[in-house]
């Protein structure tokens, strides 16, 4: 992010209100964001949100933040202001003086053709709405105890992710976390499908190498097959774009035999798409039997 002469102000105007939870995080309301407009600071996003007066620039910002937590390095604080005042922005709960904002504005993410009419890109913000009323469609986020393979089509929910984290909330949440990928499968303007990637948690002063998960993958019924492997295919090669100073070494999926989170033809699919068959074990399922899993890689 370039930095200038960029001076962010609290947008007073659109805040429902602020206030401290009983954990010591603040929960702000956005107006024009409706529904999902309620989003969750720390003490150091509170302290971020508070120096947007209109008057601190957003050097300064850097400076004040870093003289508040001098064992964190400035490359780090930095990287940590730009994401908050940009998840700020989004919210419209700040604005810039002059309109003079040194992040882009939101667009469509270029559309990758597949053939049959049917395109792919990578899901961004102005894409909630939409592709929250497709998940709810389909039955999420729901705990139902068996899924409608007649309505699904292909579906897969990693044994590590829970399907209660794909409301319109904790979307978005995720997206300003940058820590789950989500890539769109349409026909023409109507989602018929969508791939998740998640990152692993890992340190910057660790790995230099990460793996990536396979966190959902759900194909509306009579998608081809070719086109519904390239789907996968194409954004696990994309995956994760957000993971500074990492290098993705493999795109990890674990199929297991519970029908509630994985209709029957996704290994088949998984196999067209690329992935291979990485291994196969056991561990106790959520209702207590045990389980077999398969693991694919690519």
């Amino acid at each position: 992010m370039s930095t200038g002469l960029y001076h962010p102000t609290r947008n007073t105007r659109n805040i429902a209100y602020i206030r401290e939870e009983n954990d010591g995080h603040f929960s702000i309301k956005s107006i024009s964001r409706g529904d999902v407009g309620v989003h969750i600071l720390n003490r150091t996003a509170k302290d971020i949100f508070d120096l947007c007066d209109g008057d601190t620039e957003i050097n300064h910002i850097y400076r004040r933040v870093l003289q508040m937590n001098a064992e964190v390095s400035l490359p780090q604080i930095k990287n940590d202001i730009d994401v908050t005042l940009k998840n700020l922005t989004a919210l419209e709960v700040i604005e810039w003086k002059d309109d003079r904002t040194p992040f882009a504005q939101p667009q469509a993410a270029p559309r990758q053709d597949l053939g049959d009419g049917l395109g792919m890109r990578l899901f961004v913000e102005t894409d909630l709405r939409r592709t929250a009323d497709y998940l709810k469609s389909i039955g999420m986020p729901s705990r139902r105890s068996q899924l409608d393979v007649h309505v699904l089509g292909t579906f897969y929910l990693s044994p590590y992710c829970s399907p209660m984290e794909y409301g319109a909330v904790s979307i978005r949440t995720r997206l300003f976390q940058f820590y789950e990928s989500l890539w769109l499968l349409e026909d023409a303007a109507t989602i018929v499908g969508l791939a998740g990637f998640r990152s692993p948690i890992v340190g910057m002063d660790i790995e230099e190498t990460a793996v990536a998960n396979l966190a959902i993958l759900c194909l509306r019924p009579g998608i081809p097959a070719n086109i519904a492997a390239a789907f996968l295919s194409r954004s696990s090669a994309g995956c994760p774009a957000w993971l500074i100073n990492k290098t993705i070494t493999k795109i990890r999926a674990i199929v297991h035999a519970d029908t509630r989170f994985c209709t029957a033809g996704t290994e088949e699919l998984l196999l067209a798409g690329g992935y291979r068959l990485e291994a196969v074990f056991e561990r106790e399922s959520l209702s207590g039997a045990a389980a077999k899993y398969h693991s694919f890689h690519c």
